[in-house]
């Protein structure tokens, strides 16, 4: 049975204080405390996979995931109990909401996860509100404007600095002789592709133990100083992981920051690498 990987971002947070803190730990309701305010589950987004338990939040999530009833995909842990649901309403109030990602194999949905009061009955449900397809359609116009033909490389160089960008469902889908053969380089023959060693020194980035130490979680809160950071270490190239494979965005230092702006929340995910020509 394929694994289910699941992106969650909690937006209910409160102000810090003792008594909801250990409501909260003996309830086994997942927290962070950070600049004297209670995030639920985390201050960002977290990520877990199905029938895997190996982070202290890992069940919660599932749990929170599979409360959207209308999602086409669960996570196979039944919806969050009706006791700890009160305990949430009791600490972070009565409108809850979380951005979600679902994935499995080929399948992908996302969208808004609210609690909101059934008309009928008067009781708090939970609403979950699918990412629009219109939006999507405008996305994918926003994505083919944002790449352009890769004009070649001078492989009289010994290397080229890359940095690798896509949403998280398609990072892992790097093919590394197509990235090579844009470099008029072979793999095993007179072309190799190398980790970059200083990557950790990237501030921003956070390796992600679930997808590789050769993958990134982009945390650069903006396309500027994305571009700013990667300036500093002298990189090159600028290059995009859709559903078809590459797309060349383009050199660092010659962007369109405007336009890649605007498609920088697809920027999720980074692999941080070296294309070298092997003499």
């Amino acid at each position: 049975m394929a694994k289910v990987s699941l992106s969650i971002k909690s937006l209910n947070s409160t102000d810090f204080n003792e008594d909801k803190v250990q409501k909260l730990e003996s309830n086994d309701i997942p927290f962070e405390i950070n600049d004297e305010k209670i995030y639920l589950i985390s201050k960002g987004t977290v990520d877990v996979q199905s029938r895997t338990y190996n982070k202290p939040y890992s069940k919660f999530c599932m749990q929170i995931a599979d409360s959207a009833k209308e999602a086409s995909i669960s996570m196979g842990e039944g919806g969050l109990d009706g006791e700890k649901l009160a305990i949430l309403f009791q600490v972070f109030g009565w409108d809850l909401e979380f951005e979600i990602e679902l994935s499995c194999g080929g399948e992908y949905e996302s969208g808004t996860l609210i609690t909101d009061e059934d008309p009928d009955t008067y009781e708090m449900i939970w609403v979950f509100s699918v990412e629009d397809s219109s939006s999507q359609e405008e996305d994918e116009d926003l994505q083919e404007n944002l790449f352009q033909e890769f004009e070649g490389w001078d492989t009289d160089n010994s290397s080229a600095r890359l940095v690798i960008v896509s949403l998280k469902k398609n990072i892992k889908n790097l093919d590394e002789e197509e990235l090579l053969d844009y470099y008029g380089l072979t793999d095993g023959d007179d072309g190799e592709i190398q980790s970059y060693m200083y990557s950790d020194s990237i501030e921003g980035l956070t390796s992600s133990q679930e997808l590789g130490s050769d993958v990134f979680k982009n945390e650069i809160t903006s396309a500027k100083d994305f571009f700013d950071k990667f300036l500093k270490f002298n990189f090159d190239h600028l290059w995009f992981i859709d559903n078809d494979g590459l797309k060349f965005i383009s050199e660092i230092g010659d962007e369109d920051i405007s336009l890649v702006e605007k498609n920088y929340s697809m920027f999720e995910y980074a692999i941080v690498c070296e294309v070298c020509h092997i003499e």
